[in-house]
Parts: structure tokens; C-alpha cells; sequence
């Protein structure tokens, strides 16, 4: 992967490092280097908000004097705050394929783990996902 990403705002892999590892340091998120692509995605707004031309000035807001009034931006830009029934439908709907999938391979056992799911929509959404594709199934 090239050092930095052809977007408007330079954005190197010592910016994510860092980044990573200032997230790391304050929340215990672990960010992989897979995440890259989404941590752009989602610090440019606080990058441009605050009038920076590259992500390592951002990095250097943060790690300045000034840097813990700008951490709840860092957390709240990188953290998922939004709880509700089938967020982002097409996980549930490529969770349904490979459970109807395991299903005509003879597979009796199917198990989910929904991790950090706040106030329990997820679960429920994953339950009403599978409990639809058996039935789907069972119509065929």
C-alpha cells in the first residue's frame, strides 16, 4: 500500500499509526491496519471542522497542549454511537446467506456472538434475520 492515500487531505501511514495509537491509549480500540480507509472516512470532517489541511496537523492538535479538548471529537468520530433494528441491512442480509448457506451444507449448528450491542437491538435484529431465512428455507 503506498505511504499516503490519493485523497484531497495527505493522510500517511504514520498519521494512522499514531492515530491508532492514540485511540488505543484512550479507549482500548484496537485499530488494524484495515481500518484505515474508514478512519479517513470518518476524521476528515473533524480535519476540515477545524480548519487543518493534513491529518497530521490533527495529530499535532492532539498531541499539543490543547489536545484533550479535542479527544471527545476523536472518540466520537471513531466509535459507533447509533443503536437501532437492522443498522446497516446488509450485514443482516449477508448474515441470512451464509446461515441458509450452512443450512444446505448439512450444517446443524450455527453460532452468533453479537459483541458491544448497547441496548440490545442488534441481537434482535440478528435473531429476526435468521429466524426469517429459516423460514425462507423451509418454504423453498
Amino acid at each position: 500500500m503506498p505511504e499516503a492515500m490519493d485523497r484531497d487531505l495527505p493522510f500517511t501511514d504514520g498519521d494512522f499509526a499514531i492515530l491508532a495509537k492514540i485511540m488505543r491509549a484512550a479507549t482500548g480500540v484496537a485499530l488494524a491496519p484495515e481500518k484505515r480507509q474508514m478512519v479517513y472516512g470518518r476524521l476528515n470532517k473533524r480535519v476540515r471542522a477545524l480548519g487543518l489541511a493534513a491529518f497530521r496537523d490533527y495529530v499535532q492538535v492532539l498531541e499539543g497542549p490543547n489536545g484533550a479538548a479535542e479527544m471527545q471529537g476523536l472518540i466520537n468520530a471513531l466509535t459507533t454511537n447509533l443503536t437501532r433494528f437492522f443498522r446497516e441491512p446488509y450485514h443482516f442480509e449477508d448474515l441470512a446467506a451464509h446461515f441458509v448457506h450452512s443450512r444446505a451444507q448439512g450444517q446443524r449448528r450455527f453460532r452468533v456472538w453479537s459483541a458491544a450491542c448497547s441496548t440490545g437491538q442488534e441481537p434482535y435484529s440478528i435473531a429476526a434475520a435468521l429466524l426469517e431465512a429459516g423460514a425462507a428455507r423451509r418454504d423453498d
